[in-house]
């Protein structure tokens, strides 16, 4: 079918060839073909009419601009548009055709017919395509697709989310659904999401967690509920229990990474340090992320929910599709539901498709749900601010910033995410506490990225985004109030003003809004465009930061520059030296297709020559988890280049201990491999003739605690005791929490086991009124411990007598033990001893020929008395068999010497397997046995008198 206006010429020829092959060269790898519209040049007057009625039976074009497309415009003419193709090219369908008769009449626009290839999505490959797929379909009416499904059995819906299906069915299904009028969109679906962590590796130091729990501590969480998108996990563990709400929305599938997740996120340190968590009180809820979409809006509503961790990835996916769209549109009609997202660990890996194809070291973002705009994605850096090679990079897939923030993590960017998630709990709250009303997910947004360190390069990055999450910060711009809210109307130009300091430096604001989804395979995910700029008091204007996203790895590595920005819904603007008091925000309503759209601006500066001891807080420990060399942590305001020295001081010391000269203070950590002194310490910085203190911490490393015995009604509990500590604090789980049981100044407790509700327990030792690190806690029911007597076996030693060997469980009030044997019936004492070590050994030197009962009497100081379990051994005294040398070496005769009584007999020699391999009768008091033939290794022997076994033991044979 010919449609093209214009009349053909060479000229037009070489064009449309031209147009066609920069058409099957985008990533969506489409076919097109552009015909002649009816010979006519242009879309006026009575043409008008004899168009539309040749366009009843075309469903979809693609329209050309001399411009750029403005969707609003574009639905005003009675046209709906279904893929944008860059700022001036869009495939589109005519919803309104009087709509259409009445407003197309423009010079500007031209259209052309388009064969339907281009409603794949990119991750098809028709080359891997199975017989039985399962894939997401876009539809436009609903009627026709539920007639067209009804006559097609071989097609299974899955679920229905907007209008988009997914639909299992055969690979010779794709031509036909393809060719579908009310079908605008295929992309496969069979991505399983897996985990990006396998390490739980929780440290809340490097993104001034620990800080903002310092200077904070009200703040717990305890308001709110973080939703993990995960399989099912073991929701009692100790660090969450007690704590969850379930969905009923869960996976049947359980694993150990969404329980690391939440650990990271709102574990209480039960069990130790590094279960401790961001938010330590807050509630947790899981939902299935079998099919990588965004729960039902209902969820969040009945649940409470607006932050909702995604820790894991599919295989890297560098388009805008389903999922991308479908999470867009939930924050959108939700507005404060912030969803954060783990950036993947395939770093090393590269796109296949798209702009960005095979190009090494970004556009590795696993999931083409993480491509979406309303959303938050994080990666991860070390605990030094260095980037990690695995860690996936942005940018997405059309050039937009991806990563926005990265966090700490050496295992992964799950844990990263997590951090994040559990960040935004305590932002939340805080919020919500102050202002009386829930964040919406475009201020936390703004607040979290604007309040990040800057790592890597100068500027945003494709590999770190805006920076490193720094809480603290994060906490203070709410806590001060320093954020705008206001919306933009079309064609305005919203004017806005906020006042600092004279003096302040390195001002900084970040711009944010929920965009309206994109449609999936868009080449530009935007749709409403804002433009930030900002101007000062002497008039000088100031752009945000822009990045090169050409595709190349040069351009990606380039430093930021600043520009208009009409790719990100997330803008900065940046300013080193403010000349003055007064920063006005222009916020231009550049494109818009919906009439209005509500902003968020947060803002922040520093003032000079200013720093701040950030770890260690004197609720800190050094090193933060006992054993791990750790990094002091500070913020910094000093000019570039700008030295320090660090001391540090012990409540013993008479002087301050050099650490180390020439600090740079812009690094703002510093690895310190601290002395254990299980004592308190302090930090001093000098810079130039400033001298900064740091709070009184603790150097200390857990000590461990050990189950004593474990009865029916009592237990007890010991540990290594500390010079330094004044006393001992044990604490027990009750309702999910760990509260103080006892505080004793020994070094071990008995306990009534009546007044625990739990088999869980934990020591924390104090420096006067400070505790040091805790203890890893302990089930005292894991320990192996019994009732004081762990163990009690008795052994036969040849020529001395028999060995008993008790292993104790305590001393504690313990007299003495008694060895017992069972003589014509009756118990006599052999031994007593009053014990000093755990390990108790009693020799009886009487053993009689023959078996011998024995069994362990406790004494304890109260009266108590406990019995061991009774133990035989067959002892053999010198009037029986003497049987040597033993080893046996080559050339030697085994002897066995005995008494006249003692024969008539019969030795046996065993092999290892009990297999006889030799035996003879002994008929003298003195015998000598040969064994030359026999192999190198260890035997058994057994003489035997009258038919029963008189001894027995080992011979090795050595050559």
């Amino acid at each position: 079918m010919l449609l093209k206006l214009h009349s053909y010429s060479p000229l037009f020829g070489s064009l449309f060839v031209i147009l066609s092959f920069l058409l099957l060269l985008t990533s969506f790898q489409l076919s097109a073909q552009y015909n002649q519209l009816n010979g006519k040049k242009s879309l006026q007057g009575k043409e008008l009419d004899l168009i539309t009625t040749n366009l009843d039976d075309i469903n979809y074009l693609l329209l050309e601009s001399k411009s750029k497309v403005n969707t609003s415009n574009l639905s005003k003419m009675g046209i709906t548009l279904h893929r944008k193709l860059g700022d001036t090219k869009a495939i589109i369908s005519i919803h309104n055709q009087v709509k259409f008769r009445l407003n197309s009449v423009i010079e500007q626009y031209q259209y052309y017919t388009i064969k339907d290839d281009w409603k794949f999505a990119p991750n098809f490959d028709f080359e891997q395509i199975k017989e039985n797929i399962t894939i997401w379909i876009g539809i436009t009416d609903e009627n026709e697709f539920q007639n067209y499904i009804n006559s097609q059995p071989q097609i299974n819906v899955i679920l229905k989310r907007d209008h988009f299906y997914k639909i299992k069915t055969s690979s010779s299904q794709l031509e036909k659904l393809k060719n579908k009028a009310f079908i605008y969109f295929i992309e496969l679906a069979e991505n399983k999401p897996k985990s990006e962590a396998t390490v739980l590796d929780l440290n809340l130091h490097p993104n001034r967690i620990n800080t903002l729990h310092h200077l904070y501590p009200e703040l717990d969480g305890s308001t709110q509920t973080i939703g993990i998108n995960e399989p099912s996990y073991d929701t009692k563990d100790i660090d969450i229990s007690n704590r969850y709400i379930s969905s009923g929305l869960e996976s049947d599938f359980v694993d150990s990474h969404p329980l690391q997740m939440a650990t990271i996120m709102v574990g209480n340190g039960n069990s130790f340090v590094t279960g401790k968590g961001v938010a330590t009180k807050a509630f947790h809820s899981s939902t299935t992320n079998e099919n990588l979409i965004p729960v039902e809006d209902n969820y969040y509503n009945e649940f409470s929910i607006n932050i909702q961790n995604h820790s894991y990835g599919t295989q890297i996916e560098s388009f805008y599709g389903v999922e991308a769209n479908l999470y867009d549109q939930n924050v959108y009609d939700l507005e404060n539901v912030l969803h954060v997202f783990s950036s993947g660990n395939s770093g090393t890996e590269t796109a296949q498709n798209g702009r960005y194809q095979d190009l090494e070291g970004f556009a590795n973002i696993t999931g083409n749900f993480k491509q979406s705009k309303n959303t938050l994605l994080v990666g991860a850096i070390d605990t030094a601010h260095h980037i990690l090679e695995f860690i996936s990079n942005g940018p997405a897939y059309d050039g937009r910033i991806k990563p926005e923030l990265v966090a700490y993590s050496m295992a992964g960017s799950s844990n990263s995410a997590a951090l994040v998630s559990g960040t935004s709990l305590l932002l939340s709250e805080f919020f919500q506490k102050k202002y009386d009303s829930i964040p919406s997910a475009s201020l936390l947004k703004s607040v979290l990225i604007n309040s990040a360190d800057d790592v890597h390069l100068s500027g945003p990055d494709h590999k770190t985004g805006f920076g490193q999450l720094n809480a603290l910060a994060a906490m203070k711009t709410i806590e001060e109030n320093r954020f705008l809210l206001d919306q933009v109307s079309e064609n305005e130009i919203k004017e806005l003003t906020v006042n600092i300091p004279d003096d302040a430096i390195n001002f900084k604001a970040t711009l944010t809004w929920t965009d309206l989804p994109a449609n999936p395979n868009d080449e530009i995910a935007l749709v409403n465009d804002l433009d930030l700029k900002l101007i000062d008091g002497s008039g000088a204007e100031f752009l945000p930061w822009i990045l090169d996203n050409s595709s190349s790895i040069s351009a990606l590595n380039n430093i930021a520059n600043r520009g208009e920005d009409h790719l990100n819904n997330v803008e900065q603007v940046f300013i080193a030296n403010p000349e003055s008091s007064e920063i006005n925000f222009s916020i231009n309503a550049h494109d818009l297709a919906s009439p209005v759209q509500k902003f968020s601006i947060s803002y922040q500066w520093e003032m000079p020559n200013q720093f701040t001891w950030t770890s260690p807080t004197a609720s800190d420990n050094i090193p933060y988890n006992g054993s791990t060399i750790s990094h002091l942590r500070w913020e910094s305001s000093y000019a570039k280049g700008t030295k320090g020295t660090l001391y540090f001081i012990t409540p013993e010391g008479q002087d301050w201990q050099l650490i180390k000269e020439n600090i740079e203070l812009g690094e703002e950590q510093f690895r310190w491999d601290a002395p254990i002194f299980q004592d308190i310490a302090q930090l001093r910085m000098e810079v130039s003739e400033e001298s900064y203190l740091s709070d009184t911490f603790t150097l200390s490393s857990p000590v461990e605690l050990k189950t004593g015995f474990n009865c029916t009604d009592s237990l007890s509990i010991y540990w290594e005791r500390i010079s330094n500590a004044t006393h001992y604090k044990v604490n027990h789980i009750i309702n999910g929490e760990m509260i103080n049981l006892a505080t004793t100044q020994d070094s071990s407790l008995i306990i009534d086991k009546s007044l625990l509700e739990s088999n869980i327990l934990q020591l924390v030792p104090y420096k006067d009124e400070k505790p040091l690190i805790q203890s890893f806690s302990i089930d005292y029911n894991l320990q192996g411990s019994s009732c004081f007597l762990n163990s009690f076996f008795v052994e036969a030693v040849q020529d001395s007598g028999v060995l008993a060997n008790l292993n104790l469980a305590a001393l504690n009030g313990l007299n003495e033990v008694v060895l017992e044997r069972d003589i014509e019936g009756n118990w006599n004492k052999i031994k007593t001893i009053k014990p000093e070590t755990l390990s108790v050994k009693l020799l009886d030197t009487e053993a009689e020929t023959g078996f011998n009962n024995y069994r362990a009497v406790l004494n304890f100081n109260n009266g108590v008395r406990i019995y061991s379990d009774e133990s035989s051994v067959y002892y053999v005294n010198e009037s029986a068999y003497k049987v040597f040398p033993n080893p046996l070496l080559n050339g030697e005769d085994l002897r066995i010497f005995t008494q006249e009584s003692d024969i008539p007999a019969i030795i046996y020699l065993l092999s290892s397997n009990g297999e006889i391999v030799y035996s003879k009768v002994l008929e003298d008091n003195r015998n000598y046995i040969e064994l030359d033939e026999f192999k190198e290794g260890l035997y058994f022997y057994q003489i035997l008198q009258e038919g029963k076994i008189r001894q027995s033991g080992k011979i090795l044979i050595q050559f």
